[in-house]
C-alpha cells in the first residue's frame, strides 16, 4: 500500500527536517523516491532521489549511498535516460566493491550488464554479467546466480554467440527446476 508508505515518509521528512535530523532525512528521502518510483511519479523519484543522495554524500554515508545510486540508476535506466544511469551504477559498483558484500556486488553488476546490453554494449556487458555470475556463485546466491546466467545467455546472443549463451541458459532451467521456481 503506497499511499499508506507515501503518508508515512512524508510525515517522518517533516519531523526530520524540523528536528534538521540530517542523517535520517536523507534515508527517509530515499524511501520517499522508492514509493513515488513504484506509483509511477519518475520525476519526483528523481527529485527525491537527488535530495537524498545530496544529503548522503555529503555526510560521507556510503552506507546507504550506494542504495540510492543503485535505485535511482535503475530509474534513468527504465525511464528514458539510460546513459544518464551509466555513471551512477558505476559509482554504486565502487562503493560496494570497498563494502566487500558479494551479493551487493553482484546485484550492481547485473543492473549495470542489463544497462550495457540494452545500450548494445554486448562485450562489455558479457564481462559484467560473467563477474556478477562469479560473485553470486562465490557467495551461495543462488536466485541471484540464475538471474546472472540468464542476463549473461541474453548478452552472449545479442553479440550473435548463441553457443555460448546455450549453457548459460540450460543452466538457468536447470537452477529453476531446483528451487521450483520455473
Amino acid at each position: 500500500r503506497y499511499e499508506d508508505a507515501w503518508g508515512f515518509y512524508q510525515g517522518a521528512r517533516a519531523a526530520r527536517e524540523q528536528a534538521d535530523d540530517r542523517g535520517p532525512l536523507g534515508i527517509t528521502l530515499g524511501y520517499l523516491a522508492n514509493v513515488a518510483a513504484k506509483q509511477g511519479h519518475n520525476d519526483s523519484a528523481a527529485v527525491y532521489y537527488r535530495a537524498a543522495l545530496e544529503l548522503m554524500i555529503a555526510q560521507g554515508d556510503d552506507s546507504r549511498t550506494h542504495i540510492v545510486l543503485n535505485n535511482y540508476g535503475d530509474l534513468l535506466a527504465h525511464g528514458g535516460d539510460p546513459a544518464a544511469a551509466l555513471p551512477l551504477f558505476e559509482r554504486a559498483l565502487t562503493i560496494r566493491r570497498q563494502r566487500g558484500n558479494l551479493v551487493e556486488q553482484a546485484e550492481v553488476l547485473i543492473n549495470l550488464g542489463d544497462l550495457l546490453r540494452h545500450l548494445g554494449h554486448f562485450t562489455e556487458a558479457i564481462t559484467r554479467l560473467e563477474e556478477a555470475r562469479a560473485l553470486a556463485l562465490a557467495a551461495g546466491d543462488i536466485r541471484t546466480l540464475r538471474l546472472r546466467l540468464l542476463n549473461l545467455g541474453r548478452a552472449e546472443i545479442g553479440v550473435g554467440d548463441a553457443a555460448a549463451a546455450r549453457p548459460h541458459l540450460v543452466r538457468t532451467l536447470e537452477i529453476g527446476d531446483s528451487l521450483r521456481d520455473p
